[in-house]
Formats: structure tokens, sequence, C-alpha cells
């Protein structure tokens, strides 16, 4: 997460269409531990993950830019909570973390209990991440330009309860994949938009504290659906059919927002703060 922050507050407002989140490491995973077991999987990962830290410390570090004050960076947290824009990009950071906990819980669950081998969850959470990627490399991408984000957010998230839905519905693997290449539509207007969300209302010198709240929910909505999830042992039918119903309901409560505050949309930068 640090490494999209960093990207993100260099891009700023021009953060739009890239696709960030990886599509190999699942299928990797699981076409590993299918040969090889777990254990292997620690530990490639664990050496990927020292290199990239010896790297990092080689690199050469950038300097900040001079023309950004000091006292400038000093701006009260809960004054960030007040910006319409930021809590739009926090809440759907919150709502697509904690569909993709319960995805990454209880989608090997519904493999396994639908008698699939263990590698095609693997395979199934990497279809998602290349139909996002493709949504960046078609003309699909348009949508970004011609819609706005506030827009494009609540129909992400109806779109990843829909494919929720129709994971907790399946009962092969042809449904099971239909599900993921519908999430991955969904997750392709979530991400970018939530993300230029907070570039949009944030100003340069207080973007870092806003990205780093923004994770934070991020992080918050990974814990949340896990924990819930197994905090009330539910089947991985109940966990997806729970999951879209939150969804629903988070996109609801946008969609309300949007249209009783249509002065919401006019502000196309941050003002001030």
């Amino acid at each position: 997460m640090p490494c999209y922050t960093y990207i993100d507050m260099f891009i700023g407002k021009y953060y739009k269409k890239s696709a960030e989140r990886p599509i190999g490491g699942p299928a990797f995973a699981g076409i590993v531990s299918a040969k090889s077991g777990s254990e292997t999987v620690y530990f490639i990962i664990g050496c990927l993950m020292i290199f990239a830290c010896v790297l990092t410390a080689l690199l050469k570090s950038i300097e900040r830019q001079k023309d950004v004050v000091r006292g400038n960076n000093k701006g009260k947290i809960q004054e960030l909570f007040k910006n319409k824009g930021l809590l739009f990009a926090f809440l759907g950071a919150l709502s697509l973390s904690a569909s993709q906990g319960i995805l990454a819980y209880m989608l090997p669950l519904k493999v396994d209990g639908l008698e699939l081998a263990n590698h095609i969850s693997g395979m199934l959470m990497s279809i998602f991440g290349i139909v996002a990627i493709l949504f960046f490399m078609l003309p699909t991408n348009r949508v970004f330009d011609r819609f706005h984000n506030e827009w494009l957010l609540p129909i992400g998230l109806v779109i990843i309860a829909v494919a929720q839905a129709v994971a907790g519905f399946a009962f092969n693997f042809t449904f099971l994949l239909m599900s993921m290449l519908i999430y991955g539509i969904g997750f392709a207007l979530i991400f970018p938009s939530m993300s230029s969300l907070v570039a949009k209302y944030s100003s340069q010198h207080i973007r870092g504290k806003a990205y780093g709240i923004f994770y934070a929910f991020y992080s918050l909505g990974s814990f949340l659906g896990t924990s819930i999830t197994g905090a009330f042992s539910l089947t991985p039918t109940g966990a997806f059919f729970s999951a879209a119903v939150f969804l629903l309901v988070m996109s609801i409560g946008s969609f309300t927002i949007l249209k009783r505050n249509s002065h919401f949309l006019a502000n196309k930068e941050v003002s001030g703060y």
C-alpha cells in the first residue's frame, strides 16, 4: 500500500486509468502450492520482499519539493472527514476491501464445497484482475472521462454486489467464473474512482495524510470482512449474500447523497482545503 500512496501523491489528479492490483499472485500461489506446498509459496514471497527492501534502500531518494511550506501540513485529521469527496473515497475503500476480504476468505471454501481443484480459487482471483486490466486497455476506459468518479464509484459497488450474489448462487465452475468476470468490471470502476477522489478533493500539502486515512479504511475493511464472517460462522453462500446486501446498502446511500447534493458534483477541484 505505501507504494500506491507514493505513486498517487506524485500523479495527483491525473491518476485515472492505471490498473494497480496484482493479477499473477493468486494464480501463482495456487499453482505452486498445489505442486510444492504452501511453505514454498511463503518462502518465495519472503525472498521477494527482502529483495524489494534492499532495492528500495539502494535507490536514490527523491528530494522534497522546496515550494511546500512546512506549516501547511498541520491540518487536523477531523477536518478531512468533513470533506464529502474524501468521505466518499474512504467509504468506497471500506466497502471494496470488505468485499475482497470476504471473497478471499470464502472463495476457497466455495471451491472446496463444489469439489473443484484447489488451484481453481487462485485462478478465479486472478481472473477479475485480468478483466480490470482489459477494461483499462480497451476503449471502455473512456468512461472515466465521460462520467464523474462520484457516480462511477457507487455504480461499481452495485456491480460487485451482483458478482457476490452470483458467487453465492454458484453451483459449478461456470457460475464462479461468471461472478469473477462481473467482479472485475466493478473493481475497474471503483478503485481508480476512489483514488482519484482523494487526489481531487485534497490539496497537495495534505494529500499524504488523506491517502494515509484512505488506506487505513482499506485495511480496516479487509479486517472487518473476514472477522465478521468468521465470528458468525457464515457459510460461503451466506457470506456472499451478506456482502451483496452490504454493498447494495452502501451504493443506495451513495446515490441518495449525490441526488440530494447536486452541487457536490459541481466542485471539480478542492477549494481551500
